[in-house]
């Protein structure tokens, strides 16, 4: 906020050596000009809808992701993933794509009989992706048009079989009208 007892809020942002991203609202739109010179993500005049405020927050999400260099953009509107590997950047459609795993601090993206890894993790990746990508377990990402058949606790893909965690069979099952 501007207007904070004994320092306001851009004082604060001065007096800050690394600066994170920052959202200012106020009552004050006066200050707006000198809260976008302070590289502020965004400037809200309160009162603001709680749409408003979620735009706010979408523009520091993406920018955030532009920072991290490991996936760029709006990718699930363009109909593919912009991914950074062994220093360069990969665009992979969905439609190729039949999985994601998650590999320690690295995400696996398995796609026409290839693969690739990143330095992401798969919550950052899944929020990147169409609907039709389906969180099965803790460590894997299916894209629900590969999926062949569900036996037991595996969905079955055309070369491989994959594990589904408890916590995500229900969804699935639900899925595939099968209650």
């Amino acid at each position: 906020d501007i207007n904070m007892p004994k320092l306001t809020g851009t004082e604060f942002v001065k007096t800050t050596d690394h600066l994170p991203l920052f959202i200012f609202t106020t009552a004050y739109p006066e200050y707006a000009l000198e809260g976008f010179e302070l590289d502020a993500v965004d400037y809200m005049v309160k009162p603001f809808s709680f749409e408003r405020f979620l735009k706010a927050v979408q523009k520091a999400a993406d920018l955030i992701n532009m920072k991290s260099g490991n996936v760029v953009g709006p990718d699930a509107e363009r109909g593919f993933l912009s991914i950074k590997s062994d220093k360069k950047l990969y665009k992979i459609d969905f439609e190729n794509i039949d999985y994601l795993q998650s590999y320690g601090d690295f995400v696996k993206i398995f796609y026409t009989e290839k693969m690739l890894i990143t330095h992401d993790t798969l919550k950052n990746i899944s929020d990147k992706l169409p609907p039709d990508f389906m969180r099965i377990h803790k460590s894997y990402i299916v894209n629900l048009q590969k999926i062949q058949y569900i036996e037991g606790n595996q969905v079955i893909l055309d070369i491989k079989s994959l594990p589904v965690g408890l916590t995500y069979r229900e969804e699935l099952m639900n899925i595939f009208g099968n209650k």
